[in-house]
């Protein structure tokens, strides 16, 4: 696990943590030198226990496709769509894609990691606003990654903006729905 922790600012006991968490996972990825390094840089922008027990007692490829299945669902909602933070991890942890042995506090710990993970990677971006006297963190998909995380989603969402009725497979999965005048909608 050096390139996870390699020059970490960690205490004694808690790089014994991660060294611990770290000699099962490094099994798994079976001396390939690669898979180290991709793993190792992953790993190093979330230095939180829980989230390197979950890749630990997990498949890591399966935690990618959860982290995907997060971004892919951003790709439902218009290009330019403002989430709050909280409103967005409940949607997750609502559609399922956050697994979890725990409660919904380690629920949302898993999610907050993945949300941070797809905002270090500039796949998510977010955005400081001053809502009356209170200030908001709201999220966005970067512009000239929305296109992509809607080829990623592939037939799983689909979205109906105003009155651009079109036809859907009878497989999607989530389909977002955003009228002006409730009316337009028929059948």
């Amino acid at each position: 696990m050096h390139y996870a922790l390699h020059d970490a600012n960690l205490g004694d006991e808690e790089s014994e943590t991660f060294k611990m968490i770290g000699g099962p996972i490094q099994k798994k990825l079976k001396r390939s030198p690669l898979a180290a390094r991709v793993v190792g840089a992953r790993l190093r922008k979330q230095l939180k226990a829980i989230i390197w027990r979950r890749v630990e007692d997990h498949d890591f490829y399966q935690y990618l496709d959860d982290v995907r299945r997060c971004f892919a669902y951003c790709s439902l909602f218009p290009q330019g769509y403002k989430f709050e933070r909280a409103e967005l991890i409940d949607l997750w942890m609502a559609e399922g894609f956050i697994k979890s042995t725990g409660n919904v506090e380690q629920m949302e710990y898993i999610a907050q990691g993945y949300l941070d993970e797809l905002v270090s990677y500039s796949y998510l971006q977010t955005r400081k606003y001053l809502d009356g006297t209170s200030e908001s963190e709201w999220v966005t998909t970067h512009d000239l990654l929305h296109e992509l995380a809607t080829m990623v989603a592939g037939n799983d969402c689909t979205r109906v903006v105003g009155s651009e009725m079109k036809q859907f497979r009878p497989d999607v999965r989530h389909l977002f729905v955003m009228l002006n005048d409730p009316m337009e909608f028929t059948e």
